[in-house]
């Protein structure tokens, strides 16, 4: 029995599908087996390297007495619980003073943008109903 047009089209397509997909798997696994014969060759990893530890350094000035906002007597006793906690005498322990950055860059972004969100007071009351 002949194909007919339509019938013969159809197959074609199919057998230039098939051929078209066995030639791109094929590809995949000539490119997949190139991979593992590359990774063999090499090694497979480099070595890991040891960090080396490292001491940082304060960048604080050490606090004095009377400039805190949080008291004395607060600094005195957590350096006595870190004494405590470290095993060390209270002595050894150094306190450090933080200063807290310059906001003023973050409260204007603040009040920017608190403002940009309160209502618009051009807003015309609602008009009430005429009778």
């Amino acid at each position: 029995m002949p194909l007919t047009l339509a019938q013969n089209n159809l197959l074609e397509a199919l057998v230039l599908t098939a051929v078209g997909m066995g030639v791109v798997f094929a590809a995949l696994l000539l490119l997949m087996v190139m991979i593992q014969g590359l990774h063999r060759a090499v090694g497979d990893r480099p070595k890991p390297v040891k960090p080396i530890a490292v001491k940082p350094k304060p960048t604080t000035a050490p606090a004095t007495s009377g400039d805190t906002p949080m008291g004395d007597e607060l600094i005195v006793v957590l350096t006595a619980a870190a004494a405590v906690v470290l095993g060390r005498p209270a002595s050894a322990v150094r306190v450090l003073r933080f200063r807290q950055a310059n906001d003023d860059w973050a409260a204007a972004g603040r009040g920017s943008l608190t403002r940009s969100h309160q209502p618009s007071k051009t807003l015309s009351p609602p008009a009430s109903p005429r009778s």
